[in-house]
């Protein structure tokens, strides 16, 4: 009978974990991504262990790793159960168990390029709910969930609409805005914790970040991708050459 306790309180104690495993690395902030669906996103880029063959979500959003090392966090297309491969049809990352993110499969899936596309051209409000950032010294762009409610001890500097050049399917900047909007946004950890906490996500660009133009690619469902560079962002830009590595942010429905 003890043996039996012992067990039962092992199970409950590994649930607990993993439930609160799954909660820590899921934002709180409610996404739209069509008329009638919301996502919650991952607190970070999914990131692949090639010594264990596992998958984990970065321990903060700003993360970005070298792709030198046994983690790497940029993709081909669809390449699912094997990220160091392209696929020649999708397979979503999140079919897999993640480590910090329930370590369950098919907890998390890959938003299309229309759900990107909504999210930052179409929902209501969404240009006052994206603009440029840089925090913890990383740049990238923050996406604001739908009830955003701004900390009033910080700022957050949106893209003036009169500065948005008319442009079929992006938010691009008009060439005569000379605004940096990586250096008008610039939060401390503690400050991203804050706005963090309230369900703000950050998505750090991942090619050239230590250079002038640096710029961020995130895959979606359908061979389309998130371009996200400094002066417009397109979330459905064509993409033919599958071997391509970008990087992948996860998400999961809200029933």
């Amino acid at each position: 009978m003890k043996k039996l306790l012992n067990l039962a309180t092992l199970f409950i104690f590994l649930g607990i974990i993993g439930c609160l495993s799954d909660e820590n690395k899921t934002l709180k902030g409610e996404f739209s991504v069509s008329e009638n669906k919301k996502v919650n996103f991952s607190k970070g880029n999914l990131q692949y262990n090639i010594a264990t063959k596992t998958y984990k979500f970065a321990d903060n959003q700003w993360d970005v790793v070298d792709n030198s090392q046994e983690i790497c966090d940029v993709f081909a297309w669809g390449s699912g159960k094997n990220p160091i491969q392209p696929a020649d049809t999708f397979a979503d990352w999140g079919t897999n168990p993640i480590v910090n993110g329930g370590d369950k499969p098919n907890q998390w899936r890959t938003l299309s390029s229309d759900e990107w596309e909504f999210l930052i051209l179409k929902r209501k409000n969404c240009k006052q709910l994206i603009s440029f950032a840089t925090i913890n010294n990383v740049k990238g762009i923050v996406i604001l969930p739908d009830n955003w409610q701004q900390p009033q001890n910080i700022t957050f500097n949106t893209i003036s609409t009169n500065l948005l050049a008319n442009a079929k399917n992006m938010l691009m900047i008009n060439h005569y805005d000379s605004t940096d909007y990586t250096i008008k946004n610039i939060y401390t950890t503690s400050q991203w914790s804050e706005m963090e906490n309230l369900g703000a996500m950050f998505l750090p660009f991942n090619i050239n970040q230590n250079k002038p133009h640096p710029r961020g690619q995130y895959w979606t469902t359908d061979s389309n991708f998130v371009s996200i560079e400094p002066k417009n962002i397109w979330p459905k830009r064509g993409c033919k050459i599958q071997a391509l590595k970008m990087s992948v942010r996860l998400a999961k429905n809200i029933e």
